[in-house]
């Protein structure tokens, strides 16, 4: 049986992506994407993904230059650098990587991916002891937060079966979307839960101004408000355990981002730490915004620079009061590189968007890659409130958006080449 060089090429990648989720380390994973970067750095069209990230490397380049003047600590400086040159090394590296591959085997490539890592998550569920006993807490602590190359995996079905494209037989097909779906739904994710419905939304067009799309998108948002009116007028316990335990945390989620508390962190009480921990994102970002002054709120502290949170809080056995990073990607951005810089990463999302949702993507492929690359961009936008966004530490997600954009960048570089 002779085997493709497609096929070769799509287990290579998967064996390279599981590789460096499993190892795990940011600084292994940024040293394999730089030498990716010079192995593949003669392939065509890299302007498309170039112009993409400029937006991210001048937020860099604000972030570094910052630091040569802030006396902070070399350890610090070298680790912001490395966070925040991970998202333009990975997106561009993903995109070099898949770009030799067709639009459905970097599909079939994702999937798999996303199957496999489902299939060691129900096994890692499975393996939680008592496990009909244990809270949502415990589960997710032992079988994972999440996953969100699954919940792509999810969506790249979604957006297949509409447009009547099988990559897979019938029965596989199913299979997997089983498996997958099973896994996400274990994951009590509220983030994936929400930014899986707010990617299918873009995923299938509903967000422009369409007289369907104004319904569906008008529905849901009464559907959220009478299912908070919902949660809010039931009993909910704050250390309720199993499904109760969820909708907790659902109903605390959007409070979850902001802090309007005036507690005196030197002096802090037990009673305190209760509510720190239901706004916690916001409390530490209101932090962060209160030690910028001067000229450090246009152009921020520089790499290196912490977050004082005043008190020191248990952290998995260790005292802690100074962070590097937060919960909320745009404060995380403001506090190291300034308003200037959370300009241009806001600007970084309005050029995906402007690139993205072209009139002259006209036939089905085309509409195919735009719609699940804005996908993607919607929930890097959604998630920097909640998870640093595109800075995320321990995304691989990002290597994946750079395989969609390769496939958009290579219609654009059709539709050049059409019109010269």
């Amino acid at each position: 049986m002779i085997i493709s060089l497609q096929k070769v090429y799509v287990y290579f990648i998967v064996f390279l992506i599981l590789a460096l989720y499993f190892v795990n380390r940011i600084e292994i994973n940024i040293c394999v994407f730089f030498l990716g970067l010079i192995i593949f750095s003669q392939r065509k069209n890299t302007g498309f993904i170039i112009n993409l990230t400029s937006s991210l490397f001048l937020v860099f380049c604000i972030g570094f230059l910052m630091s040569l003047t802030s006396g902070n600590s070399i350890y610090d400086i070298f680790k912001d650098v490395v966070y925040f040159l991970k998202p333009i090394f990975a997106i561009t590296f993903g995109f070099l990587l898949f770009s030799s591959l067709e639009p459905r085997n970097i599909y079939r490539t994702i999937i798999i991916l996303g199957v496999i890592f489902a299939v060691f998550h129900l096994f890692s569920v499975l393996s939680v002891s008592n496990l009909f006993s244990q809270s949502i807490h415990t589960i997710r602590a032992q079988a994972g937060l999440n996953n969100f190359i699954e919940m792509l995996s999810i969506l790249i079905f979604l957006v297949l079966r509409k447009n009547n494209i099988q990559i897979f037989s019938r029965v596989r097909t199913r299979f997997f979307f089983v498996i997958l779906f099973v896994s996400f739904a274990m994951y009590f994710s509220r983030t994936m839960l929400l930014s899986l419905g707010v990617m299918y939304l873009f995923a299938m067009g509903y967000h422009r101004l369409s007289k369907k799309g104004i319904y569906i998108v008008v529905s849901i948002f009464v559907f959220v408000i009478l299912f908070y009116w919902y949660l809010f007028s039931i009993e909910l316990s704050i250390g309720a355990t199993g499904v109760e335990g969820f909708l907790y945390k659902i109903r605390m989620a959007p409070s979850e981002i902001f802090y309007n508390g005036n507690i005196d962190v030197k002096n802090i009480a037990f009673k305190d730490l209760r509510y720190l921990y239901d706004h916690w994102r916001g409390f530490e970002a209101s932090r962060a915004i209160e030690q910028l002054n001067g000229i450090n709120f246009f152009f921020g502290n520089g790499f290196g620079a912490l977050v004082d949170l005043g008190f020191e809080m248990d952290f998995h056995g260790d005292k802690l009061q100074y962070i590097p990073v937060l919960h909320n990607g745009y404060v995380y951005v403001l506090f190291k590189t300034g308003i200037f810089g959370l300009i241009l990463y806001l600007f970084f999302f309005y050029g995906l968007y402007k690139n993205l949702n072209r009139r002259d993507y006209i036939d089905r492929d085309h509409k195919i890659c735009s719609s699940l690359a804005l996908a993607l961009a919607s929930f890097y936008f959604l998630t920097s409130f909640v998870i640093t966004g595109i800075y995320n530490q321990g995304d691989l997600t990002t290597l994946i958006f750079g395989a969609i954009l390769s496939i958009c960048g290579r219609k654009v570089y059709q539709l050049k080449a059409e019109f010269k």
